[in-house]
């Protein structure tokens, strides 16, 4: 049977979220470029109550271990707040890495078809933006809503004012290992391709637990400018609020 492609213009529209308002969600970062993986730190996910019109907040956090701030120092913060179909309205990018402390805001204006960057105090500057892009974080989340429906999903992305288009497949079912077992997951290979068509110099591979809920156990970038390949595996969980 042919994949059934989902224009990016018309991105479905989501019948259920398999998380709320209070899921937590830490994982272990893993360093995988090397001889030997090496851990390097936490990041946390958590879904909060949005506020000025939106529904959620998502937020992800990112420390480095002890160790690795001994040689390079980080302390990242990215919050998005979305609708309930998980369009951003607003993206916050709070940046700490070593001696470089940024502040960054993305307003998107989608009436006018513009996505507003301002970093710290300057003067914004305006892009435009697909009507239905997705950031980053949101784009996470809808997959996880949106995975399993037998369908490829083509989805507009805008990173800091940089658009590209995420192709996903439907996804396999496979076992992986997983607090100290073996369980099924969907592993879901993202597809990422700039403006031009060309293909992003990373990958992101996702697997997703099998329940309602639709987890993220585990997470790989590839391809990272200056860090390689990371691996994020879920350390501990709290579900949210409906």
């Amino acid at each position: 049977l042919a994949a059934h492609v989902v224009s990016s213009t018309i991105a479905p529209e989501l019948e259920a979220l398999p998380f709320g308002i209070g899921e937590s969600a830490t994982y272990s970062v893993v360093w995988r470029t090397g001889p030997r993986d090496i851990p390097a730190g936490r990041a946390t996910f958590r879904v909060g109550e949005g506020r000025n019109g939106a529904r959620f907040e998502l937020t992800a956090e990112g420390t480095t271990a002890p160790w690795v701030s001994r040689f390079f120092e980080a302390d990242d913060r990215f919050t998005s707040f979305v609708d309930g179909s998980l369009r951003p309205s607003m993206v916050e990018q709070q940046l700490h890495e070593g001696s470089r402390h940024v502040d960054r805001r993305a307003l998107f204006d989608r009436a006018a078809g513009l996505v507003r960057l301002q970093q710290g105090q300057s003067v914004d500057i305006a892009l435009p933006v697909a009507p239905d892009a997705f950031d980053p974080i949101s784009a996470i989340y809808y997959l996880r809503a949106a995975a399993g429906e037998g369908a490829v999903l083509r989805l507009p992305v805008n990173d800091w004012g940089r658009e590209v288009f995420v192709t996903v497949p439907p996804g396999v079912v496979e076992t992986i290992s997983h607090g100290g077992t073996t369980v099924e997951a969907l592993r879901l290979e993202p597809h990422v391709s700039k403006r031009d068509g060309q293909p992003s110099p990373y990958r992101l591979t996702l697997w997703l637990s099998q329940d309602s809920r639709r987890i993220p156990l585990l997470i790989t970038l590839d391809g990272l400018g200056g860090v390689g390949s990371v691996r994020l595996e879920l350390e501990s969980f709290a579900g949210g609020r409906p």
